[in-house]
C-alpha cells in the first residue's frame, strides 16, 4: 500500500488562487497582487478537468459518465477514481466542475490550473551572511545531534535536479543556452539519488533546464564541510527528483499530481514543492470545489487544487 505510507512536506508553499472569504476556512494562502506575466488568465487549462470519482466506480463506469458529459479522457482513469479530461471546444470549465459535481459517483472536480515555481535566489554564502536561514531554524545545533541520513528520501517535486552528466537531447535543445550540449551534476549535490521521472518531457531523465530545482535541492541537502558556499539544511539525505516544471518554470496541475503520486509510489519520506497558481476570480462553483477538496483529498492530491492537506 505505497499510498498509505507517511508522506510530509518539508516546504510546501501554496499561496494559491482567489481571495474569497469562502475560501479561508480551508486554510488557503491568499496569494499577492504583483505576480509576474506568467499569471496570465484564466490561469488555468481553458478545455480539460481534473475529476475524482469514487473509489467504487469502475472505468467502465467513469468511461460511460465521461462521454456522457461530451468530455474525453486524456488516458485511462487511475485505479482510484482519479481522472483527467479533455472539454469539449468551448465548454466552460466552471460549468463542467458544476456538472461533475452533481454527478453521485464524483468526489469532486477541480479546473486543471496552472502552476510557476516560486522565485529562489541564486546566492547562498555563509561567508558573507548568507546563513541566516540556516540560524532561524536551528540547524547548527540540532548538526551537533544529526545530520541527514541517506535512508530519509527527499523527493524534489519542480524543474528537475542537476543530478547526472547527460547529453542533452534535441528536443530539450530550446530550453537551455544556446550551444549547450550537456547536462552536468551539480558539485554541491553529491548524492545519493533515487530515480525520478521526468514530466514535462515523460522519460527517466528528470535533469533541470531552468536551475530552480537545483536550487531548491541545494537549500534542503546541499553538500557542506566542503569549504565551498552554503550547506543545505538537511544534507546527506536521499533526493528524488521529480520534473514537473518546464524551462521556464511552469507546469500543470495534472502534471504536479502525477509528480506526488510517483514521489509516494516510489518511497519518497517527504516532498518539496516550491511552487504556486495564480489568483483566479472567485466564484461559487470552484470555491465548492476547493472546499469539498480540503475535506477530502488525499495527500499526493493535494497540488490538484492548492489545499494544505497533507498525510494524517
Amino acid at each position: 500500500m505505497p499510498r498509505a505510507r507517511v508522506f510530509e512536506s518539508l516546504a510546501l508553499f501554496l499561496p494559491m488562487l482567489a481571495a474569497a472569504p469562502a475560501w479561508a476556512a480551508t486554510g488557503l494562502t491568499i496569494a499577492s497582487s504583483g505576480l509576474g506575466s506568467y499569471w496570465q488568465a484564466p490561469g488555468y487549462a481553458p478545455d480539460e478537468l481534473i475529476v475524482k470519482f469514487k473509489d467504487a466506480t469502475g472505468a467502465n463506469d467513469i468511461r460511460a459518465a465521461v462521454s456522457a458529459q461530451g468530455a474525453s479522457l486524456r488516458k485511462d482513469p487511475e485505479p482510484d477514481g482519479l481522472s483527467f479530461l479533455t472539454l469539449p471546444p468551448g465548454s466552460s470549465v466552471f460549468d463542467a466542475v458544476a456538472r461533475f459535481e452533481r454527478l453521485p459517483s464524483v468526489e469532486y472536480a477541480a479546473p486543471n490550473l496552472y502552476a510557476h515555481a516560486f522565485f529562489v535566489p541564486n546566492d547562498s554564502i555563509i561567508q558573507q551572511g548568507g546563513s541566516w536561514n540556516l540560524v532561524n531554524v536551528g540547524a547548527f545545533d540540532a548538526w551537533d545531534v544529526v545530520t541527514g541520513s541517506p535512508g530519509v528520501v527527499l523527493a524534489i517535486i519542480d524543474t528537475g535536479v542537476a543530478f547526472e552528466d547527460r547529453a542533452i537531447p534535441d528536443y530539450e535543445r530550446g530550453g537551455v543556452w544556446p550551444g549547450t550540449t550537456m547536462y552536468r551534476q551539480s558539485p554541491e549535490l553529491p548524492g545519493p539519488f533515487a530515480p525520478g521521472w521526468d514530466f514535462v518531457h515523460n522519460d527517466p531523465y528528470p535533469d533541470d533546464d531552468a536551475a530552480h530545482g537545483t536550487a531548491v535541492a541545494t537549500l534542503a541537502a546541499g553538500a557542506a564541510n566542503n569549504f565551498l558556499g552554503s550547506a543545505g539544511i538537511a544534507f546527506g539525505v536521499t533526493i528524488m527528483p521529480i520534473k514537473v516544471l518546464d524551462n521556464q518554470g511552469d507546469g500543470e496541475m495534472s502534471d504536479i499530481i502525477d509528480g506526488i503520486r510517483f514521489a509516494a509510489d516510489h518511497g519518497a519520506d517527504i516532498a518539496n514543492l516550491s511552487l504556486g497558481y495564480p489568483p483566479l476570480q472567485a466564484n461559487a462553483a470552484i470555491s465548492a470545489a476547493m472546499s469539498k477538496a480540503g475535506e477530502t483529498a488525499r495527500t499526493e492530491d493535494l497540488i490538484r487544487l492548492g489545499l494544505k492537506e497533507l498525510a494524517r
